[in-house]
């Protein structure tokens, strides 16, 4: 078995913002429908829902 080791050098312009979406009883959906798919197609944002 062989190992081997990797340095990844990232700089601050490789790591994508975060933008958080929290869903609720009573939220409307279609509100966020229409801004998900567009920040989806960013390379500058990640988006992360949770509820």
């Amino acid at each position: 078995m062989s190992v081997i080791a990797v340095k990844i050098n990232r700089t601050m312009k490789d790591v994508k913002k975060g933008i958080y979406v929290f869903l609720f009883d009573g939220y409307s959906d279609w509100e966020i429908s229409y801004l998900t798919p567009e920040i989806n197609k960013s390379e500058e944002f990640n988006l992360v829902h949770f509820s």
